[in-house]
């Protein structure tokens, strides 16, 4: 098993993250997001996980989509 700690400040990175996880197997990737005492870590695996796998690799079209 692959353990994987990202630490991200932007959101869009976040969802590229759970869209990327679906392809690594038996890895989980912890993103660690935000400063200071708003600092939160999303079991970006898990996330990835109860999305489905159809549903957390589409999930890149909506960051492009969104993103201006």
């Amino acid at each position: 098993m692959m353990w994987l700690n990202l630490c991200v400040l932007c959101t869009y990175v976040v969802v590229l993250a759970v869209s990327t996880v679906v392809l690594l197997e038996n890895t989980q990737l912890w993103i660690a997001f935000g400063t200071g005492k708003h600092l939160r870590y999303i079991p970006a695996d898990q996330i990835a996980t109860s999305l489905g796998a159809e549903k957390a690799r589409a999930l890149p079209m909506f960051v492009t989509r969104s993103h201006r």
